[in-house]
């Protein structure tokens, strides 16, 4: 999907729109964009397949970052929530189901730049559903 951002002073906050839709209000307006503090978290969110594929492409490496701890080539990756955070690209904070336990879940922390290439940063294991999605580095 192609977004467009707009930065608008006093405060400062970065409005991102999805392109392929129509908006009838101005950018800003809590109908038509999503703020987004710089740096801050955005909220949780439900899974989309955007991100899906994302998990998809840095699966393979959350082996190697949890040293075996989880097979992914046994293991299959149901995403069941996601939140961002604007910087330099995209930090995605992604909740992952790998297993039937309630302890099953990992959450994730991919950086994608604005060049569109994603790269696993960081992995957390033994998390619950419950569990909310944090900064972590």
């Amino acid at each position: 999907a192609r977004l467009k951002l707009f930065r608008l002073e006093k405060p400062l906050h970065l409005f991102v729109l999805d392109m392929g839709q129509t908006c009838s209000e101005p950018p800003g307006s809590a109908s038509s964009a999503e703020a987004i503090e710089p740096g801050g978290l955005g909220g949780g969110k439900e899974p989309t397949d955007e991100v899906r594929k994302l998990v998809q492409g840095v699966w393979a490496n959350v082996s190697e970052k949890t040293g075996g701890k989880i097979k992914t080539e046994s293991e299959r990756a149901e995403v069941i929530s996601f939140t961002t955070q604007v910087v330099a690209g995209i930090n995605y904070w992604v909740k992952v189901k790998v297993g039937d336990r309630p302890d099953d879940h990992v959450h994730l922390r991919i950086f994608r730049g604005f060049d569109g290439q994603a790269e696993l940063h960081a992995v957390l294991t033994d998390r619950k559903r419950s569990d909310p999605l944090e900064y972590f580095e």
